[in-house]
Protein backbone atom coordinates (compact mmCIF):
# COMPACT_ATOMS: atom_id res chain seq x y z
CA UNK A 1 0.00 0.00 0.00
CA UNK A 2 1.32 3.43 -0.93
CA UNK A 3 2.29 6.08 1.63
CA UNK A 4 -0.42 8.51 0.43
CA UNK A 5 -3.06 5.81 0.92
CA UNK A 6 -1.72 5.08 4.42
CA UNK A 7 -1.97 8.79 5.24
CA UNK A 8 -5.55 8.80 3.97
CA UNK A 9 -6.41 5.80 6.15
CA UNK A 10 -4.81 7.52 9.14
CA UNK A 11 -7.01 10.53 8.40
CA UNK A 12 -10.07 8.30 8.77
CA UNK A 13 -8.89 7.47 12.30
CA UNK A 14 -8.77 11.17 13.17
CA UNK A 15 -12.57 11.39 12.83
CA UNK A 16 -13.39 9.59 16.11
CA UNK A 17 -10.76 11.71 17.92
CA UNK A 18 -12.38 14.85 16.52
CA UNK A 19 -15.83 13.69 17.67
CA UNK A 20 -14.57 12.92 21.16
CA UNK A 21 -12.84 16.28 21.54
CA UNK A 22 -15.87 18.19 20.28
CA UNK A 23 -18.15 16.33 22.71
CA UNK A 24 -15.75 17.12 25.52
CA UNK A 25 -15.84 20.78 24.41
CA UNK A 26 -12.10 20.71 23.86
CA UNK A 27 -12.51 22.92 20.83
CA UNK A 28 -8.87 23.98 20.52
CA UNK A 29 -7.71 20.37 20.35
CA UNK A 30 -10.61 19.41 18.06
CA UNK A 31 -9.65 22.32 15.82
CA UNK A 32 -6.05 21.09 15.79
CA UNK A 33 -7.22 17.61 14.73
CA UNK A 34 -9.48 19.10 12.05
CA UNK A 35 -6.73 21.33 10.63
CA UNK A 36 -4.23 18.47 10.80
CA UNK A 37 -6.67 16.27 8.84
CA UNK A 38 -6.97 19.00 6.22
CA UNK A 39 -3.21 19.34 5.94
CA UNK A 40 -2.74 15.58 5.58
CA UNK A 41 -5.33 15.70 2.80
CA UNK A 42 -3.12 18.19 0.97
CA UNK A 43 0.02 16.18 1.79
CA UNK A 44 -1.21 12.82 0.54
CA UNK A 45 -2.49 14.35 -2.69
CA UNK A 46 0.80 16.16 -3.25
CA UNK A 47 2.84 13.03 -2.55
CA UNK A 48 0.66 10.87 -4.79
CA UNK A 49 1.03 13.23 -7.73
CA UNK A 50 4.69 14.19 -7.25
CA UNK A 51 5.96 10.65 -6.73
CA UNK A 52 3.58 9.01 -9.20
CA UNK A 53 1.73 7.07 -6.48
CA UNK A 54 -1.80 7.88 -7.63
CA UNK A 55 -3.96 4.78 -7.26
CA UNK A 56 -7.59 3.94 -7.97
CA UNK A 57 -8.00 3.18 -4.27
CA UNK A 58 -6.60 6.59 -3.37
CA UNK A 59 -8.90 8.35 -5.83
CA UNK A 60 -11.85 6.80 -4.00
CA UNK A 61 -10.55 6.71 -0.42
CA UNK A 62 -9.22 10.29 -0.33
CA UNK A 63 -12.49 12.08 -1.13
CA UNK A 64 -14.35 9.62 1.12
CA UNK A 65 -12.12 10.50 4.10
CA UNK A 66 -12.49 14.17 3.28
CA UNK A 67 -16.28 14.07 3.01
CA UNK A 68 -16.66 11.98 6.17
CA UNK A 69 -14.61 14.55 8.10
CA UNK A 70 -16.64 17.45 6.68
CA UNK A 71 -20.02 15.89 7.42
CA UNK A 72 -18.83 14.81 10.88
CA UNK A 73 -17.69 18.37 11.58
CA UNK A 74 -21.04 19.78 10.46
CA UNK A 75 -22.92 17.33 12.67
CA UNK A 76 -20.66 18.17 15.61
CA UNK A 77 -21.33 21.90 15.10
CA UNK A 78 -25.01 21.09 15.65
CA UNK A 79 -24.47 18.62 18.50
CA UNK A 80 -22.29 21.09 20.40
CA UNK A 81 -24.68 23.95 19.55
CA UNK A 82 -21.85 26.03 18.09
CA UNK A 83 -23.95 26.61 14.99
CA UNK A 84 -27.61 25.78 15.56
CA UNK A 85 -30.16 25.29 12.79
CA UNK A 86 -27.80 24.03 10.11
CA UNK A 87 -29.81 20.93 9.27
CA UNK A 88 -30.45 22.29 5.74
CA UNK A 89 -26.68 22.69 5.27
CA UNK A 90 -26.07 19.12 6.40
CA UNK A 91 -28.82 17.80 4.13
CA UNK A 92 -27.51 19.71 1.09
CA UNK A 93 -23.93 18.58 1.67
CA UNK A 94 -24.89 14.97 2.43
CA UNK A 95 -27.22 14.87 -0.59
CA UNK A 96 -24.56 16.31 -2.87
CA UNK A 97 -21.97 13.85 -1.58
CA UNK A 98 -24.37 10.93 -1.91
CA UNK A 99 -25.20 11.83 -5.52
CA UNK A 100 -21.53 12.32 -6.35
CA UNK A 101 -20.73 8.99 -4.71
CA UNK A 102 -23.39 7.23 -6.78
CA UNK A 103 -22.06 8.86 -9.95
CA UNK A 104 -18.51 7.83 -9.05
CA UNK A 105 -19.57 4.22 -8.49
CA UNK A 106 -21.45 4.14 -11.81
CA UNK A 107 -18.38 5.45 -13.65
CA UNK A 108 -16.04 3.19 -11.65
CA UNK A 109 -18.06 0.13 -12.73
CA UNK A 110 -17.32 0.97 -16.36
CA UNK A 111 -13.64 1.51 -15.58
CA UNK A 112 -13.59 5.31 -15.26
CA UNK A 113 -12.27 7.06 -12.17
CA UNK A 114 -12.75 10.82 -12.15
CA UNK A 115 -10.08 12.74 -10.28
CA UNK A 116 -10.83 15.85 -8.24
CA UNK A 117 -10.93 19.10 -10.19
CA UNK A 118 -10.04 22.63 -9.09
CA UNK A 119 -13.64 23.51 -8.23
CA UNK A 120 -13.95 20.46 -5.97
CA UNK A 121 -10.68 21.33 -4.26
CA UNK A 122 -11.72 24.97 -3.89
CA UNK A 123 -15.06 23.90 -2.41
CA UNK A 124 -13.27 21.61 0.05
CA UNK A 125 -10.95 24.44 1.08
CA UNK A 126 -13.90 26.81 1.55
CA UNK A 127 -15.74 24.21 3.61
CA UNK A 128 -12.74 23.54 5.84
CA UNK A 129 -12.30 27.28 6.33
CA UNK A 130 -16.00 27.75 7.12
CA UNK A 131 -15.92 24.96 9.70
CA UNK A 132 -12.76 26.34 11.30
CA UNK A 133 -14.28 29.82 11.58
CA UNK A 134 -17.55 28.33 12.83
CA UNK A 135 -15.64 26.80 15.73
CA UNK A 136 -13.52 29.90 16.38
CA UNK A 137 -16.34 32.46 15.94
CA UNK A 138 -19.54 30.45 16.45
CA UNK A 139 -21.91 33.41 16.17
CA UNK A 140 -20.97 33.85 12.51
CA UNK A 141 -20.86 30.18 11.58
CA UNK A 142 -23.99 30.25 9.46
CA UNK A 143 -22.58 33.02 7.27
CA UNK A 144 -19.39 31.06 6.62
CA UNK A 145 -21.34 27.87 5.98
CA UNK A 146 -23.67 29.60 3.52
CA UNK A 147 -20.67 30.56 1.38
CA UNK A 148 -19.41 26.99 1.65
CA UNK A 149 -22.75 25.56 0.54
CA UNK A 150 -22.81 27.86 -2.50
CA UNK A 151 -19.33 26.64 -3.46
CA UNK A 152 -20.41 23.01 -2.92
CA UNK A 153 -23.43 23.46 -5.17
CA UNK A 154 -21.25 24.99 -7.86
CA UNK A 155 -18.76 22.11 -7.59
CA UNK A 156 -21.62 19.61 -7.79
CA UNK A 157 -22.99 21.22 -10.93
CA UNK A 158 -19.56 21.17 -12.57
CA UNK A 159 -19.01 17.52 -11.65
CA UNK A 160 -22.50 16.65 -12.88
CA UNK A 161 -21.85 18.28 -16.25
CA UNK A 162 -18.57 16.37 -16.47
CA UNK A 163 -20.39 13.15 -15.54
CA UNK A 164 -22.94 13.68 -18.31
CA UNK A 165 -20.17 14.35 -20.83
CA UNK A 166 -18.30 11.18 -19.83
CA UNK A 167 -21.46 9.06 -19.95
CA UNK A 168 -22.40 10.45 -23.38
CA UNK A 169 -18.95 9.78 -24.84
CA UNK A 170 -18.83 6.27 -23.32
CA UNK A 171 -22.22 5.21 -24.65
CA UNK A 172 -21.91 7.02 -28.00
Amino acid sequence: MSVPNLITIARLFLIPAFIFLMLEQEYRFALFIFIFAGLTDVLDGYMARKYNMVTKLGKILDPLADKLMQITALIMLVVTDLVPNILPVILIVAGKDLLMGIGSVILWKIGIVVAANWYGKASTFIFYTAIIFSIIIPGYGMYFLTIAVISAIYAFLMYFLNYLKIRRSYYA
